[in-house]
């Protein structure tokens, strides 16, 4: 299971070292795989190559206004039944059925997650993602019990939902209409519910996928409305074994 932040790390006192990044074990009773506690080496060299955005972190970063705190519009509850994971009784393999909702375009929502009924045995912890949008973490009842500093100092995308944990999250669903993908990311998870079956896996080393120079242009409304266009374009989620990048 994870969470995704974003964090600047000063590597100045370090130079010729070798610096891991790790994850801690035995997090609430959940169970822990071989290596996930290892994330990320840094192989930290003695001479600097390139001193491109080595400036004096900000005092102030980009200011987001928090979503507008709403009744609870929708109510998920992440269970195991049998050897399958689901939403609300519904498995990612049933195509028919797994949309669980449309969230109106421009509204403010209030989502209510739920995972199962607290053995950990059962039901693990949940990663839990809604694609394209930032919430806010607004409570949590049973588990740990009460939102923590690190979750309320900001928006977020993931949300830590332990064993018997119910969150309550707002987020403003715009700009774009229609589906907005709901997941939780453990690998272990995604296997149960058929993901790797209905899904087309990509090689993330061809030309297409490699990381691009980050611009200022990069970043206008027609160049991110054309980029999601093309993600679409690739059709990822389609009973298919084959796939040849477009040109973009």
């Amino acid at each position: 299971m994870g969470e995704r932040y974003e964090i600047i790390v000063d590597f100045a006192n370090h130079k010729g070292k070798n610096i891991t990044m790790k994850n801690a074990r035995g997090v609430i009773g959940n169970p822990d795989f071989a290596a996930t506690d290892l994330v990320m080496r840094f192989i930290v060299g003695d001479t600097l190559s390139d001193d491109c955005n080595n400036g004096d972190v900000p005092s102030t970063l980009r200011v987001t206004a928090p979503p507008k705190e709403a009744n609870i519009s929708r109510s998920f509850d992440f269970e195991r039944i049998g050897e399958h994971w689901v939403v609300n009784g519904v498995g990612w393999a049933d195509i028919e059925h797994r949309i669980l909702t449309r969230p109106t375009l421009g509204t403010d929502e209030t989502w209510e997650l739920k995972n199962g009924n607290g053995d950990s045995n059962i039901t693990g912890v949940h990663p839990i993602h809604i694609h394209l949008v930032d919430f806010q973490v607004l409570s949590r009842s049973g588990g740990r019990g009460k939102v923590l500093p690190y979750e309320a100092a900001g928006l977020k995308d993931v949300v830590w939902l332990a064993p018997g944990e119910t969150i309550r999250v707002a987020a403003k669903y715009a700009p774009w209409p229609g589906v907005y993908m709901l997941v939780a990311f453990n690998v272990t998870n995604l296997a149960k519910w058929g993901y790797d079956e209905t899904t087309v896996f990509i090689d993330p080393m061809e030309p297409v996928f490699r990381p691009k120079d980050i611009t200022p242009q990069g970043f206008t409304d027609e160049v991110i409305r054309q980029k999601l266009e093309w993600f679409w374009s690739l059709n990822a989620y389609r009973r298919n074994t084959t796939h040849v990048a477009p040109d973009i």
